[in-house]
């Protein structure tokens, strides 16, 4: 292991000289024409490779992002099928009320016809039985409004 060789500014260096090279304690020995303008103690380290994702982060971008992005897509379908159903459950409540107020009116509907006609007759100053022989209704208004 510590003989590993890496490739760093262009040549190969074991882990033990890089560690040299490194180290505060001892000043770096390189045959470099800089050396002369850096100061003695200064810790002079090769050029700085650019860091790239290994190769696991890279696997686990590949994973992630679309479970995430799937995640999302599921979740926000299931968020809007739940608010269609709450509406349609609503819409048939509604239905429903108004077919109740339907039928209460059309039973309604069956005595407002004869309570108008008795009650513009009383107005006029007509009664119930002038009333039935004028209209000729089948039911004589006085059973319907009984």
């Amino acid at each position: 292991m510590a003989w590993r060789m890496k490739l760093i500014g262009g040549r190969h260096e074991s882990r033990a000289a890089r560690q040299s090279r490194i180290s505060p304690s001892e000043p770096p020995a390189r045959n470099d024409s800089h050396q002369a303008d850096a100061a003695p103690n200064a810790v002079q380290r090769g050029p700085r490779r650019s860091w790239r994702p290994g190769i696991r982060l890279v696997l686990a971008l590949l994973v992630v992002v679309p479970l995430a992005s799937t995640a999302l897509l599921i979740s926000l379908q299931a968020a809007s099928s739940w608010g269609q159903r709450t509406g349609a459950g609503s819409a048939a409540d509604d239905a429903e009320n108004l077919a109740r107020v339907a039928s209460a009116r059309a039973q309604f509907n069956e005595l407002e016809v004869p309570m108008t006609a008795v009650a513009y007759a009383a107005q006029v100053g007509v009664n119930e039985r002038e009333l039935d022989t004028l209209l000729k209704p089948t039911v004589p208004y006085r059973v319907q409004l009984s």
